[in-house]
């Protein structure tokens, strides 16, 4: 039953993406919108954005409350507006095994990341995947580490079939 739950997963964050977003928060998925791109007269879903970094605890943002002397203004209003995450917990140590976890739901034993660079599982469903079925525009920005594009310090560009989904990846610096 734990193992159905965690598969579970990216299903119920692409349906939980509106706790996710403010009320006053939208976007269009591709499909409603006309040929310039402007919005049709569908009706309008939430825009999801998820932060994650390594080694980042509560007191590091304003808005949790635990220090006050951190002032995180831009952070802080997304977090009035949206959802904080208050517990969470990784089985994996490493960033790389521990994002793969989270973006498929999977131990990293079945993703093939459960350490540093190797190549992600191509053929598992991830949070990307699952949010395209529902009409949404998935890209991500940072570190992604789940695809061999030389060493773990390397930036640029990651081609289609290592995306995990992604429409487009856009790797920044390994700071």
């Amino acid at each position: 039953m734990q193992t159905e739950n965690r598969r579970d997963f990216l299903k119920q964050m692409a349906a939980g993406g509106a706790l996710l977003a403010g009320p006053t928060l939208s976007a269009t998925p591709v499909s409603d919108t006309n040929a310039r791109g402007a919005p049709s007269s569908a009706a309008r879903t939430p825009n999801i954005v998820l932060y994650l970094s390594d080694e980042f605890r509560a007191d590091f943002i304003g808005a949790s409350g635990e220090n006050f002397y951190v002032k995180t203004p831009n952070l802080d209003k997304l977090a009035r507006r949206g959802a904080i995450f208050t517990h969470a917990v990784t089985n994996q140590p490493l960033c790389s095994p521990a994002r793969a976890c989270m973006l498929t739901g999977r131990y990293a034993t079945e993703t093939n990341v459960w350490k540093l660079e190797v190549d992600m599982r191509r053929d598992l469903p991830t949070l990307a995947t699952v949010l395209r079925d529902h009409g949404y525009t998935a890209n991500m920005i940072g570190k992604w580490h789940l695809a061999k594009t030389g060493t773990a310090a390397s930036l640029g560009w990651v081609a289609p079939e290592s995306r995990g989904g992604f429409l487009d990846v856009w790797e920044g610096a390994n700071v």
